[in-house]
This record gives C-alpha cells, structure tokens and sequence, in this order.
C-alpha cells in the first residue's frame, strides 16, 4: 500500500516538473535581440568653399553589408558595414578610413558617425573593442573617437561606457598616434540601449604645408543573450533522482 501511494506522487511531480521544463524551454526561445532605430553616416567636409559631400542610412536592414564612401579636393571618408543579427546573437563592425590635405586657410573634416538603438527579451553580454589610429597629421590636425554605451530607459539616462579622446598637432601632441578601448557588460532585459560612435579627422585652419593625415579605425561589438535564471538546470537532476527512485522502487 505504501509503495502504491509513492508511485502516484512521483508521476505527478514528474508531470509538474516536465511542465515546468518546457515553459523554462518555451522562455529561452522566446528571447530576441531587436534593432529598432539606426543612423549611419560618413562624410568630408571643407567650410571655407561651403563644399559637403555625405552620405548614409537611417532605414535598418539585416544584414547590412553596405560601404559608404565620400569625397572632396581637401580629403575623403569611407565607412564599411558589416551588421546582423538574430534572435540570441549580433554581430556589428564598423570600419572607417579618413585623409585631409592641409591646404591654406582651409577647415574641413573626415567622419564617420552613427547611433544604434536596440533591445532584447533576454539580459545581454556586450563586447566591445574600438581603435583609431593617425599618421602624418599637419599643424593645425587633430584626430579624435567617442563611444558610448547608454541605458534609455531610465531617467536620467545611465552610460555603461563613455570614451573618447583627442590628440594630434592641434592639441601640441604628435603627427602619429593611436587610441583603443574595450569593455565587456551585462545589459538588463526590456531595456532601449543606444550605442553611439564618431571617429573624426579635423584640420583647423590650414597653413599650407600640403601634408596629408590620415586616419583608420574601427568600432566592434557582439551581443550575446543570456537565457533564464538557471531554474531548468536545478529541475533536470532532481527529475533524473525521481525517475532512478521510480525504477528502483
């Protein structure tokens, strides 16, 4: 009688535990990485000839494999995208080359720059690595990057990575350099992230030395979903001890 009165408890734990199971399965897959909103742009600039030339994207697309690129006299950027993306994984890198020629009384610029903005059902693993190196900077040059990692949902806005830096001739450093940074983070679930960059290539007033900068670098990251709390992973031995319980008895 007693070994009867066992047998019923244990089939119906088993069927409470196989339920719950199958919803810690059903969460998992329900969790995905959405990109709602970008703004990609590259462009070269001369102010003193009011001479623009851009270009760019706000319509996201999956997969984006696109390479923008502009020009002038005074210089010329290029930016090439490789982003995608699906429901538990993304990958984005962005790759930009940048040259000015320093001609007399001449301010322009070469840039690329962009926003991302992204959620996730899931909590997120962010990995994220950016450089930007310049040689042959003149005078007046200076060479810069910003990136910055921004919770939106939250009031005020909370930045889980803000970097940048400055440097070159114009700020009485070297024609040469580099600047690189990383960072790795947990993202929250049902939170908007935005992720903005600019790597810029400046000559402030030109003075005719006809040196020519130039500039590349690049901005990568992946997003990684993290599944549930590991309740799935506490019910699989218990249900195996409850099954080797059932056989022995």
């Amino acid at each position: 009688m007693r070994k009867e009165a066992k047998t019923p408890f244990i089939g119906r734990t088993l069927q409470l535990i196989a339920g719950g199971l199958l919803s810690c399965s059903s969460s998992i897959q329900a969790s995905e990485i959405t990109v709602d909103l970008w703004v990609l742009s590259t462009g070269v600039s001369d102010s003193s000839t009011n001479q623009n030339d851009s270009e760019g994207t706000d319509t996201v697309q999956n997969p984006y494999l696109v390479t923008h690129q502009t020009s002038l006299p005074v210089g010329a950027a290029t930016t090439s995208h490789d982003l995608s993306w699906d429901s538990s994984f993304g990958y984005f890198l962005i790759e930009a080359t940048h040259s000015l020629r320093d001609v007399p009384t001449h301010s322009a610029y070469a840039a690329s720059s962009g926003s991302i903005i992204f959620h996730s059902s899931s909590d997120l693993l962010i990995d994220l690595s950016a450089f930007y190196t310049y040689q042959g900077l003149g005078p007046e040059f200076t060479a810069g990057y910003g990136i910055q990692v921004v919770d939106r949902s939250v009031t005020p806005q909370v930045c889980y990575f803000c970097d940048g830096a400055v440097g070159g001739p114009g700020m009485l450093q070297p024609p040469n350099g580099s600047f690189s940074t990383s960072t790795s983070a947990i993202l929250p679930a049902d939170h908007s992230f935005r992720i903005t960059y600019l790597f810029r290539l400046s000559d402030a007033i030109g003075t005719g030395t006809s040196a020519v900068g130039t500039a590349d670098g690049g901005l990568s990251f992946t997003l990684t979903a993290i599944p549930e709390p590991s309740v799935c992973a506490h019910l699989l031995p218990f249900a195996a001890a409850l099954i080797y319980r059932r056989k022995r008895g």
